[in-house]
């Protein structure tokens, strides 16, 4: 896996905070964050990492809430994280 450069990595943390509304408004979203995801293959390219508990076809949202698979230039993946639950004792 390739390692990022501070630059890369700085202006990747810049572009996901410019659109940190964009992103916290996407249905099941759990936590946005920076990097490579887990579950989608990412071409060793580090991007903004959404972690959603179930993806959500985006052509059912509206248009204004759809996030592109890239944003000036850096990749958006999503990574789907299953929900813990517990169990009674």
């Amino acid at each position: 896996m390739r390692i990022s450069s501070d630059v890369e990595d700085q202006y990747i943390h810049e572009v996901r905070l410019k659109y940190d509304d964009l992103l916290d408004r996407f249905p099941n979203m759990m936590h946005v964050g920076e990097g490579y995801p887990i579950t989608v293959d990412h071409g060793n390219k580090a991007g903004i990492v959404i972690m959603v508990s179930e993806l959500v076809d985006q052509r059912t949202l509206h248009p204004e809430d759809r996030i592109p698979d890239c944003l000036e230039g850096v990749p958006v993946y999503f990574d789907v994280v299953p929900t813990l639950t517990t169990s009674p004792a």
